[in-house]
């Protein structure tokens, strides 16, 4: 776990919501929610009093108690006075060893505490420009230096291009997925489905409220169901997507309005030859793919994008395009 996700947690089990965390700080209630999705890490000072808000040890938040054995000689040290003998050194050594680790943190003065932390962060600074790269990073190094033919590199390539974009997805996902705010966001669900290879209108249609959960992406600003099947295995008939108002870009998934019925497809747009195509990705429903070309008078309109966690390749492009 991180810290953030730590903070959450140990936030959760007081029964606080950011709100009333940040109230009892004295701090903005977005910095809780910057913390709790690891977009900035407090300063310690401001851990501390984290953990004091929230009943918790300062090691609940950060997951290093065990650490703090290694340090004791070095902290212990710090407060020795000139001339002190060998023998008292290593009896108080000894005497901080054998009480809690918590404890024996809430004993150190301020100047230690600061050592114990600055300890930390030079040996995390020094085991990273030893090792950049982890061991199994090397061994893989080696294979495709070593053991891997031209056709096998290629491979190899291909794969890391397709996951690196999958990485980058879930990432602009979940960036997406903004903090959830302190009132559950409530969007609208719509009765009548977004066509997926059998039309629906959908403009004017009733809807119902639906509470977005921690796994939904809390940028959504309404969510419909598909009907269908050209957009298996994906987006199976009956399943629930959600939508943003931001740009399409190409490749991406949109809920469209064309000429009066509404689709769930794939976007891409020609402007060589000046046409834009919905596409189906189930290829077996390619007799539900759309063609709008600059003369044919069809009306088209996005309603929003689909928030998805990966890029789907367009037809007749390999799985490794790498990025559109």
């Amino acid at each position: 776990m991180t810290i953030g996700q730590r903070i959450r947690a140990a936030r959760k089990k007081a029964g606080m919501t950011q709100r009333q965390l940040a109230d009892k700080l004295g701090i903005p209630y977005q910095s809780i929610g910057q913390w709790e999705n690891d977009q900035r890490n407090p300063k310690i000072t401001t851990l501390q009093r984290i953990a004091g808000a929230l009943g918790v040890h300062v090691f609940d938040l950060t997951g290093i108690g065990a650490e703090f054995d290694r340090y004791s000689y070095d902290l212990t040290g710090v407060q020795f006075p000139p001339g002190m003998p060998a023998a008292e050194r290593e009896r108080r050594v000894e005497r901080l060893s054998k009480i809690d680790c918590r404890s024996a943190y809430s004993m150190l003065t301020s100047e230690e505490v600061q050592r114990f932390w600055a300890l930390l962060r030079e040996e995390a600074a020094q085991e990273k420009a030893a090792a950049p790269y982890s061991s199994a990073a090397m061994e893989l190094a080696r294979d495709y230096d070593e053991r891997l033919d031209a056709w096998g590199r290629k491979q190899v390539r291909s794969t890391a291009d397709v996951e690196i974009a999958r990485c980058e997805d879930e990432s602009r996902f979940m960036e997406e997925a903004a903090p959830p705010e302190e009132e559950p966001k409530v969007i609208p669900l719509y009765w009548s489905p977004a066509a997926a290879g059998l039309a629906a209108p959908i403009l004017g249609d009733d809807y119902d409220h639906y509470v977005l959960t921690a796994e939904d992406p809390q940028g959504a600003v309404f969510a419909i169901r598909v009907q269908g099947d050209s957009m298996e295995p994906h987006f199976p008939d009956g399943s629930t997507v959600f939508c943003s108002k931001d740009p399409l870009q190409d490749g991406d998934i949109g809920v469209f309005c064309l000429d009066g019925e509404s689709f769930i497809k794939q976007y891409h747009h020609d402007q060589g030859l000046g046409m834009t195509y919905l596409f189906s990705l189930n290829r077996d429903r390619a007799d539900a793919d759309k063609l709008i070309t600059r003369t044919s008078g069809q009306s088209l309109t996005c309603f929003g994008r689909v928030m998805t966690k990966r890029r789907y390749p367009l037809p007749g492009v390999e799985k490794g395009y790498g990025r559109w």
